[in-house]
């Protein structure tokens, strides 16, 4: 499947922070063994499936990654 990069700050309501890096933001800059996240997502999604990339970082050098998937579907009322 090809996606194409966009930027999250596009895609919810929620206020999140900016890295130095294009179409990246800061999830924690102190991570612990869990988080949970609750993102209000806006209502003018296109229907599709979004892909999520988080990256753990060690100041600059990557840890790992992991991808999460989102599927929005609009349904008829």
């Amino acid at each position: 499947t090809t996606y194409t990069l966009v930027d999250l700050g596009d895609y919810v309501s929620s206020p999140i922070e900016h890295t130095t890096n294009n179409k990246e933001y800061y999830i924690t800059k102190a991570p612990t063994e869990e988080i949970n996240l609750n993102w209000n997502l806006k209502d003018t999604l296109t229907t599709g499936t979004y892909r999520l990339d988080f990256a753990l970082y060690d100041n600059n050098v990557e840890i790992g990654t992991v991808s999460r998937y989102i599927i929005i579907h609009e349904t008829e009322e």
